[in-house]
């Protein structure tokens, strides 16, 4: 099935220009390849384009141990500033801090129950919508990476991290934040 599939597509992109004349692969983003080729070019000049170079990183409510692990993985995504507060308590006076950081990396499992996390970053948020959120937990059942939890965070990464995982979330992360703020202004607009 899966051959008589390529098949076809190779008759498509050919009868369309989207393949060199040998039959070779399409051309990503040529106006011709196929929707998915195009998808993909578009994806991957994102990616390029989203760069975590700017990126200024404030990691909230980590012990000491945890700490040096995730700031070494977030110096080496490309991250140039980042700074810590091993208490969550201190979140709320953060949100006058705007130009400081642009993406705020908890640990949700430095709060004392799920509810007083759920109300501290809810409140956080509501407060200072302009900080992408990267809530980190061990009770997480995997990494998340999908708007269910836009409420408090962008994206959500299961604890220990990783440094390909770190980057992952936040990239994932800064692209929600922006997708719900475009969403909100558009909302606002109509």
């Amino acid at each position: 099935m899966q051959l008589l599939l390529k098949q076809r597509q190779r008759q498509i992109g050919a009868k369309n220009g989207a393949f060199p004349s040998h039959g070779a692969a399409p051309v990503r983003g040529h106006p011709g390849a196929g929707l998915e080729s195009r998808l993909f070019t578009t994806a991957t000049d994102r990616a390029k384009a989203t760069s975590l170079a700017d990126a200024r990183v404030l990691i909230v409510g980590f012990s000491a141990d945890q700490l040096s692990g995730l700031r070494r993985s977030i110096q080496r995504v490309g991250v140039r500033g980042i700074g810590s507060t091993p208490s969550v308590q201190k979140l709320d006076m953060f949100s006058e801090m705007k130009s400081a950081f642009s993406h705020i990396v908890v640990n949700f499992d430095a709060f004392e129950d799920t509810e007083s996390g759920v109300d501290a970053l809810f409140t956080f948020r509501m407060q200072a919508s302009e900080f992408v959120i990267i809530l980190c937990s061990a009770y997480a059942s995997g990494d998340d990476f999908g708007t269910e939890r836009a409420a408090i965070c962008d994206a959500t990464l299961r604890l220990p991290v990783s440094e390909h995982r770190v980057r992952a979330g936040l990239m994932a992360g800064t692209e929600n934040h922006a997708d719900r703020c475009n969403g909100y202004r558009k909302a606002a607009l109509s």
